[in-house]
C-alpha cells in the first residue's frame, strides 16, 4: 500500500515539476 501512495507522490511531483519547467520556459 504504501509503495503505491509514494509512487503516486513520486509520480504527482515529476509531473507537477515538468509542468513548472515548461511554464517558466514560455
Amino acid at each position: 500500500m504504501w509503495t503505491q501512495i509514494i509512487g503516486l507522490v513520486l509520480g504527482l511531483a515529476v509531473i507537477g515539476g515538468g509542468l513548472a519547467v515548461y511554464a517558466t520556459s514560455l
